[in-house]
């Protein structure tokens, strides 16, 4: 073990420090050297020693002024800061601080009570330092000192510092002996003097709604106050403070003033003789005091209306004052009130004068030209000159000129008359008197006839649709925007009302229809429908004044209920419960990815789909869909016949894998053939299979086919179609066929999976002998080409139909359909695999006369060897009876497709007299009258 001594006394050599105490400086000197020495002794008697050496200096000053404080049970110093204690570190952020040690004791004891002080106050020097004590005893008078510290461990020895003087500081206690003395107009307060008392406030308080009064007697040795000039037989409430300070102690006691003598004249009271003046933006007010030596303390108010627009106060014999910065010719309200213990007031009204400003101008305009009978017109107006405020009259109801904007009702027609004239005048008179007036002239028209045909009515679960036709608007005119629509539930009083915009349907010219739609309805439940035409949108305020069409009646229908389906490869079949409720079903099925969609429309009482209309179940079977499909099913029951956008009793099924060797339906319009002339384009096509869906449609698109010139809708055979200049003229917009013009047509089947051709003709030249063959471009859409890497926009098909003897016994429509389909497999649709499809129906594995055929790069197949890249034409000589031999390219190897025409695969055709052998037309020759896609 260890033996320590540091400065000859003994310490323990296991702990981290001791204290040891500072010499003394010599007389008269400012700093001395110390030095503290240390030897410690091991077990074996060796020893070794150190030393510190440090400064000694004198202590710091003490703060040289003291400011003490009490309250009731606390005392407080302040003091002033002592520079050489350091800088006061900013706000927010740790000491090191300034330190201070304050001592304090009940005068006449000998134990003082330490406590240190870090100084965080302020960084500012002109703010010091600040510490009380608090639950000290009442009325105890204490001694106070203050020190300053170097580090926290001079605290230990209070008596090596230095201190400042001794000040004495006594807490308080609420005053004494406080007495009353009243008369009938006066109340004399006494109390008793206070140790530590600054000074003393008086308070009276008088009834509710009386201003308090209070007086502060001179000095500290004054003990009394008289309160005067008071209402007789008053009950008061006089409170002494003794201000000490941080508290405020207060006594409280009640005293009445005693009644009038009877010849006792009573003062005036309030402001007397209020006197005003004015200018046009300000507001002056005078008056006397209301009576000798009454308390000079006024309050001032200025009102607009209820409104207060300024407030003051005047003091120290001030009787007066002025408001400015106002409207002029404005009515204003000033008030005036004394602020004594009465608290009475004077008041008055007065105008500012009027400013000369520029004339008064109103404008007023209509908002409807034609205003229907009954119904409300917007109008309109300008204020210009004049003198704020404004007021204002329309049709003699009094208007916020500030709205610019306000309805007035357009009046009844005469009987019998179809029209009438009315006007709406409006009146504006400003702040200075003056006058304006306006008018707005408007016909007054009846109300737009309801529809005479109601139209129809369909229903949904929680819903209804309504449909119906309306006349077309006069040329040039806005007559019809809306309609308002309104239903309630059957047996109730009350109609919800909503507006609806125009449907247009175009269609071989232009028809004007209306579809609404009311959704929110409940399940099931019987509503009564109407509509009616508006002019304006604002006549939906007015319902009582359209009219109306008959009230029609539906009922809502409940969503159908165990919906089942079961598939083939090529069917789906598709169960549900009935629901007597509804009317009719629309049944579909479709696949967004694949491009399927069909549907039907069923009825309850269709006695081949469902026989018994009573049955507990309804099916319905689609046929001729896509193998190994997911397709999604969706159910909507109705009241009526409209197919409304609503919510679906939705479900999902997958049709099964193709048998082996199952024969795939062709898809899309097949052998589409065109012909023109120089004003006609003649277009006809075959079903693709014999139990498609009849419905296609025809477009004829400009030469790049990107416009669409006109269209027209199929849906019974023969399937053939001719564009005229009166068919097309017939279309919107108005357009025509012209000679010597390149056209594309694309014909769109919409069958179970949509499909479409399109093919590129020009019409011949306007002259005779005009009706002869030339060549034509049959074009597939490809959109999908130029995404697609250069390596693949080229495959080449080359394809010649072969003759009987070549083809031998397969040369049957049936047989060629066969080998085509054996050879190269099922044909897909082009908006599947994003390539297109080359239907061919004839075609032979063998002969110089017949290549393989393609749909894409996954199946292409190599052209002969010596075939040239891009489009080839046939030999120069025909031969009688050897069919046209043809070439199909998509474009040239490793070639770039400059635009969007060379993206397309093209055809050409090449066709022979009948008698004679001809050479090829020339490059320049006219396009050809007439083009077939049955060779493809």
């Amino acid at each position: 073990p260890y033996t320590l001594t540091v400065a000859g006394e003994a310490v323990d050599a296991p702990a981290d420090g001791v204290n040891v105490t500072c010499g003394a400086l010599p007389e008269g000197a400012s700093t001395a050297p110390g030095t503290i020495t240390a030897v410690v002794t091991d077990a074996g008697g060796t020893t070794a020693t150190a030393s510190a050496a440090y400064t000694i200096v004198p202590p710091l000053p003490a703060p040289a002024r003291l400011f003490p404080s009490a309250a009731r049970t606390a005392i407080g110093v302040q003091w002033e800061r002592v520079l050489a204690a350091g800088p006061v570190p900013p706000l927010g952020s740790d000491c090191p601080c300034p330190l201070y040690l304050l001592r304090w004791r009940p005068a006449g004891t000998d134990t003082w009570t330490l406590k240190l002080h870090r100084d965080r106050t302020t960084s500012s020097r002109q703010s010091w330092p600040f510490r009380g004590f608090s639950d000290l005893p009442q009325g105890t008078t204490y001694e106070l000192a203050v020190a300053t510290l170097r580090d926290a461990i001079e605290q230990e020895t209070p008596d090596a510092l230095s201190w400042s003087a001794t000040v004495m500081v006594t807490t308080v206690a609420p005053a004494t002996g406080v007495r009353a003395t009243a008369t009938h107009d006066s109340i004399a307060v006494t109390w008793d003097a206070q140790l530590g008392a600054r000074r003393y406030s008086v308070w009276l308080e008088g009834p509710r709604g009386s201003t308090p009064q209070f007086l502060t007697p001179d000095g500290r040795t004054s003990h009394e106050v008289v309160f005067r000039h008071l209402p007789p037989d008053t009950q008061y409430t006089v409170e002494v403070e003794v201000d000490a300070g941080v508290q405020t102690p207060v006594t409280e006691i009640s005293v009445r003033t005693a009644p009038a003598a009877a010849d006792w004249t009573p003062l005036p009271r309030g402001p007397q003789n209020l006197r005003t003046s004015v200018t046009h933006h300000s507001v002056t007010v005078a008056w006397n005091p209301p009576y000798t030596g009454a308390r000079d303390v006024y309050v001032l108010s200025l009102f607009h209306g209820n409104k207060e627009v300024g407030s003051t106060g005047t003091s120290n014999g001030v009787t007066s004052h002025t408001f400015t910065g106002l409207n002029p010719h404005t009515p204003y309200m000033v008030k005036v009130t004394h602020s004594d213990i009465v608290r009475e007031f004077a008041q008055a009204t007065v105008v500012t004068a009027a400013q000369p400003g520029p004339p008064l101008r109103l404008s007023l305009t209509a908002g409807r030209a034609e205003c229907t009978a009954g119904t409300l017109n917007p109008v309109t107006w300008k204020i210009e000159g004049g003198i704020a405020p404004y007021w204002l009259t329309v049709d003699g109801a009094v208007v916020n000129p500030d709205a610019t904007s306000t309805r007035v009702t357009c009046g009844a027609l005469p009987e019998g008359a179809s029209a009438a004239q009315a006007t709406t005048v409006a009146a504006v008179s400003d702040a200075a008197g003056a006058r304006a007036t306006a008018s707005a002239a408007y016909t007054i028209v009846p109300p737009l006839p309801a529809p005479e045909t109601p139209g129809r009515i369909s229903a949904w679960p929680d819903g209804l649709a309504f449909h119906w036709y309306t006349a077309e608007p006069p040329p040039g005119a806005d007559a019809l925007v809306v309609f308002l629509m309104r239903w309630r539930e059957v047996g109730s009083s009350a109609w919800t009302y909503d507006t609806q915009p125009i449907w247009r349907h175009e269609h071989r010219g232009i028809t004007y229809g209306v579809r609404a739609h009311i959704g929110g309805l409940r399940d099931p439940a019987a509503y009564e429908v109407a509509v009616a035409p508006m002019r304006h949108r604002v006549e939906a305020e007015t319902p009582q004044a359209l009219r109306w069409t008959p009230t029609r009646q539906a009922t809502t229908v409940t969503y159908p209920a165990n919906v089942t389906a079961t598939a083939t490869h090529d069917t789906v079949t598709v169960r549900w419960d009935r629901q007597p409720s509804a009317f009719s079903w629309y049944v579909h099925v479709s696949n967004p990815d694949a491009d399927v969609y069909t549907g039907r429309q069923l009825s309850d009482t269709d006695a081949a789909t469902w026989g018994d209309p009573a049955s507990a179940a309804h099916e319905v079977t689609f046929r001729h869909l896509l193998p190994d499909t997911e397709y999604q099913l969706g159910i909507r029951s109705q009241r009526g016949s409209e197919s409304a956008p609503i919510r679906d009793a939705a479900a999902t099924v997958r049709t099964k894998p193709a048998p082996a060797g199952s024969m795939p339906l062709l898809r899309g319009p097949q052998n589409v053939r065109a012909t023109a002339t120089a004003t006609s384009i003649t277009v006809t096509w075959g079903a693709p299979f014999a139990a498609a869906r009849q419905h296609y449609e025809v477009l004829l698109l400009d030469q790049n086919a990107t416009r669409v010139l006109y269209r027209e809708w199929l849906y019974a055979p023969p399937w053939t179609f001719t564009f005229t200049s009166s068919t097309v003229n017939g279309g919107y917009p108005p357009w025509h066929v012209a000679p010597e013009t390149t056209y594309s047509i694309r014909v769109r089947h919409n069958g179970v999976v949509d499909a479409e051709e399109e093919l590129s003709i020009a019409t011949q030249a306007a002259q005779p002998g005009a009706d002869r063959s030339a060549s034509a471009d049959l074009l597939r859409d490809h959109p999908r080409l130029a995404d697609l890497p250069q390596s693949r926009r080229h495959t080449r098909l080359t394809y010649s139909r072969p003759s009987a003897n070549r083809l031998g016994s397969t040369d049957s429509r049936a047989a060629r359909k066969a080998a085509t389909r054996s050879s190269y497999g099922a044909p897909t649709a082009s908006r599947q695999t994003g390539w297109p499809t080359m239907r061919s129906r004839n075609s032979s594995k063998g002969g110089r006369h017949s290549q393989s055929r393609s749909i894409g790069p996954e199946r292409a197949s190599v052209a002969a060897p010596s075939a040239p890249a891009g489009v080839k034409r046939a030999k120069n000589v025909c031969r009688r009876k050897t069919p046209a031999r043809i070439r199909i390219t998509s474009g040239a190897s490793g070639a770039s497709l400059p635009s969007a025409a060379a993206r397309r695969r093209k055809l050409k055709i090449e066709s022979c007299p009948a008698r004679r052998p001809v050479r090829s037309a020339p490059t320049a020759a006219r396009p050809s009258a007439s083009a077939s896609s049955s060779a493809a």
